[in-house]
């Protein structure tokens, strides 16, 4: 899922859900049926208690509804076995902010691999096992997501090594030093 949306906003949610995965569709008709249970089910497997038809064209919806259609067709796609999520939060609420990290618990739980790109630092301590800290291009540390806070995050992406525990620093020169 990309940062920005890429959603066709003059087609239905369900019509989105088409565009990614087409091999559902069939010469029959009521081929539409499959993509509106298809959408149904995967905004309500990621955001339960959404209030969004699927029958709504995109441009009709809210922003952070549009982020909750990208991320839940993502989510949707057949045997998926990685997710790459660049900034899926930037748009939603606490709430389904919330409902988005418990899915990613849930499905990594079931095998399934995330990359999880944010700049709200709870959210990644929150979903990683492990995290990478990049400054300007270049891993600066990475860890198991249990051996740092959000305040060694901010040193980290701030270039203050010198502030970094000890043990975190070791580790990060380790990262640094090419292993």
């Amino acid at each position: 899922m990309h940062q920005e949306l890429s959603l066709c906003a003059n087609l239905t949610v369900a019509e989105n859900f088409f565009l990614e995965a087409a091999e559902a569709a069939t010469a029959l008709p009521g081929w539409r049926n499959t993509y509106r249970l298809r959408a149904r089910a995967a905004l309500d497997t990621v955001f339960p208690g959404n209030s969004i038809e699927v029958d709504r064209e995109v441009s009709s919806l809210a922003i952070g509804e549009r982020q909750m259609v990208e991320i839940a067709r993502a989510a949707a796609t057949p045997n998926v076995k990685l997710i790459i999520l660049d900034e899926p939060t930037s748009s939603l609420g606490a709430e389904r902010s919330q409902q988005l990290r418990a899915y990613v618990h849930v499905q990594a739980a079931k095998g399934v691999s995330f990359i999880f790109i944010s700049h709200k630092l709870f959210e990644i301590i929150d979903v990683a096992m492990r995290v990478a800290v990049l400054r300007n291009g270049r891993l600066v540390w990475h860890g198991d997501s249990k051996d740092v806070g959000v305040p060694d995050l901010v040193r980290l992406m701030g270039g203050e090594a010198a502030a970094v525990p000890g043990s975190l620093r070791a580790k990060m020169d380790f990262a640094t030093a090419g292993h």
